[in-house]
């Protein structure tokens, strides 16, 4: 078995996998941490390669991941930048097949407001954030926007 994205799903290792974790790792020469998008890009695209099975998993699975996160602000990075990679490669045909993005009743996209229903608001993730916000705004999506901006507006 050559996917890795197949790979964490026959061992129940997508937290792992969506996190970058072990051998799912893969180095950003840039910042010196995860590279989301050479996963999401490569491994993922190959497993769904328009195969509507592998899609319904990918989206049961990320849900999973999505309900496993806690407050901090790793994990909050960690969904940000999936969340991004996945909607920056849809945008370029990349992931043509996966359409929770901007689907306001899509069972992930209730688990993303969920989650910033229940994220502590502080400032490191108030901060982080904002940083994200613009890149989605960048990439028009609504939806996450206005998530995002619910989430930025509590406490103020």
């Amino acid at each position: 078995m050559d996917n890795l994205f197949e790979q964490a799903v026959s061992r129940s290792e997508t937290e792992r996998f969506f996190k970058g974790e072990g051998q799912y790792y893969s180095h950003n020469p840039m910042d010196g941490g995860h590279c989301y998008g050479i996963r999401l890009s490569g491994n993922l695209a190959q497993y769904l390669n328009n195969d509507k099975h592998n899609l319904y998993i990918f989206n049961e699975v990320f849900n999973h991941f999505i309900a496993s996160l806690s407050s901090s602000e790793a994990d909050l990075r960690h969904l940000l930048a999936n969340v991004f990679e996945i909607n920056r490669l849809k945008n370029n045909g990349v992931l043509s097949g996966v359409n929770f993005v901007n689907e306001e009743g899509s069972l992930i996209m209730k688990s993303i407001q969920q989650y910033f229903k229940q994220l502590e608001v502080s400032e490191a993730n108030k901060e982080l954030v904002n940083i994200y916000l613009a890149a989605f705004e960048d990439l028009d999506s609504k939806l996450l926007v206005n998530i995002m901006n619910n989430y930025m507006d509590r406490n103020n």
